[in-house]
């Protein structure tokens, strides 16, 4: 039923040792069981015995315990809620009591590498701990729901995955009912040790890990990031509650490409307000880091299937555009300005994250001598990449997987500007016109964003103030 976890030193990121399981626990072969109390505990795999402590171990899923607010009501327990979709590709698990659900790539070949995305739920998707249905020997505090976190993101991401829009691990973790929050010393440890345990064992990349989430799950991702930033490669994160308390804490994720969403109508409570959003925005993009951020004036909190199904000029998904260009290597290149006028200086500097053991860059295939950090400012044209050691005894990352191109451009006449907005109607409510005077839609909560948005490492630029401007003196107009 399960294996005890072996104590490794952690080449990933993290000082100090990092636990791991023994190889074939966690395979795309394992069933997906229903919890049956009617079998004693520890006989069969619909009831198994509460693994000991830093085990990872096959686990089950109980959709009819009371007060899961997720949980399916039908005739099939195997589905999510009213999304009711199959849930039996997500192999249970549990490991230090944290149950979780992964469902494995699709053709996985455990030689293979893969990337992963990691996906923290909102306090809404908690479990419920029902002591009636979960009455054992140990008592009836026992994580067997492990479903609800399913219910949002799960059977959309599997479906981009069989389109063949992205391939990799996806892992949604669960936390409890009165536990709700992703914090940097309960509930995110027992996350990267199982990150630890797949990239030892299963082919996990850890230099291509996206974490996402919703609500709680979003600030929960800002919270991740903070504490380990050499972890994740990029951020998707949705109305994140309590977002105003992060924005002093950017620092330590900076290099990170962010993609933000939130509603215009949000707020209350600790949901989050059009204010803070912005705040927390400018907090990255004034210094020139890349957030780029989706404001849905007329939206509340739920917001974020919109999100995830926005698609670029194209016509293809950004959010599957996320996950298929996030890479550690991928460095931050400030202000996303990457060209400049001829004859003028080129400074252009790249970062990405500290804290990694060794780092190499290179111009047009050739190491830069000296530029052995993790940042570097390019004074000449020309091609960039950079690749980084996790330890002194780790492998060489891959190098940048899309390098940064500087160039230069004949600025003797102004360049054009695109402005872009959100894909809603903006709408400024007006006395008289039967709307009301929600404060929500004022003018003080737009926002615009320049530039065309057309892949994951693309941002607004700072060069927008004056149009910006222009187009709240219009809209003023227009409002009287």
């Amino acid at each position: 039923m399960y294996q005890r976890l072996l104590l490794i030193f952690s080449v990933l990121c993290i000082a100090g040792a990092s636990r791991a399981q023994n190889n074939n626990v966690m395979t795309p072969a394992d069933p997906c069981y229903k919890y049956d109390k009617t079998i004693p505990i520890g006989t069969g795999p619909a009831n198994p015995a509460i693994p000991p402590a830093n085990i990872i171990a096959k686990w089950v899923h109980d959709p009819s315990q009371n007060g899961a607010n997720r949980a399916s009501s039908g005739p099939n327990p195997d589905t999510i809620g009213s999304h009711g979709f199959d849930q039996s590709t997500y192999k249970c698990y549990i490991y230090n009591g944290t149950a979780f659900r992964i469902r494995f790539p699709n053709n996985y070949d455990p030689t293979k590498k893969y990337q992963m995305i990691l996906f923290l739920h909102g306090a809404g998707e908690a479990a419920h701990l029902d002591k009636a249905n979960n009455a054992t020997p140990s008592g009836g505090t026992i994580n067997r729901e492990n479903q609800d976190q399913l219910y949002w993101g799960a059977q959309l991401f599997e479906q981009r995955m069989n389109n063949g829009e992205w391939n990799g691990f996806l892992l949604f973790p669960q936390l409890t009912f009165g536990t709700s929050e992703w914090d940097a010393t309960h509930t995110i440890p027992p996350v990267n040790n199982i990150l630890d345990t797949l990239t030892k064992y299963n082919g996990l990349d850890a230099d291509r890990v996206t974490v996402m989430g919703l609500s709680a799950g979003g600030i929960g991702c800002f919270r991740y990031a903070e504490s380990f930033p050499t972890r994740i490669a990029t951020v998707v994160a949705s109305c994140p509650e309590g977002i105003s308390a992060q924005t002093g804490h950017v620092s330590a994720f900076f290099q990170l490409p962010i993609w933000l969403g939130c509603g215009g109508v949000d707020g209350g409570g600790n949901n989050p307000t059009p204010s803070d959003i912005i705040a927390f925005r400018n907090s990255f993009t004034n210094p020139g880091g890349n957030l780029y951020l989706d404001y849905y004036p007329i939206q509340g909190h739920v917001m974020w299937s919109i999100q995830w199904n926005k698609t670029d000029i194209h016509g293809n998904h950004i959010l599957s555009n996320y996950w298929n260009t996030a890479h550690k290597a991928q460095p931050l290149l400030y202000f996303q300005k990457d060209q400049f006028c001829e004859g003028a200086a080129i400074s252009a500097k790249m970062e990405i994250t500290s804290g990694f053991y060794a780092y190499e860059w290179q111009k047009n295939n050739v190491t830069i001598p000296g530029a052995t950090t993790y940042s570097y400012t390019a004074t000449q044209a020309g091609t960039y990449q950079v690749h980084f050691k996790r330890s002194m005894n780790a492998p060489w990352s891959d190098w940048t997987p899309n390098p940064v191109v500087i160039s230069t451009k004949k600025c003797a006449v102004d360049t054009a500007y695109v402005e872009h907005f959100d894909g809603q109607v903006a709408y400024v409510a007006r006395k008289g016109d039967g709307s009301g005077s929600n404060s929500s839609y004022f003018i003080g909560n737009y926002d615009c964003q320049n530039g065309v948005f057309t892949n994951a490492s693309e941002s607004f630029s700072q060069d927008g103030a004056a149009e910006q401007h222009h187009f709240f003196k219009w809209l003023h107009i227009w409002r009287r």
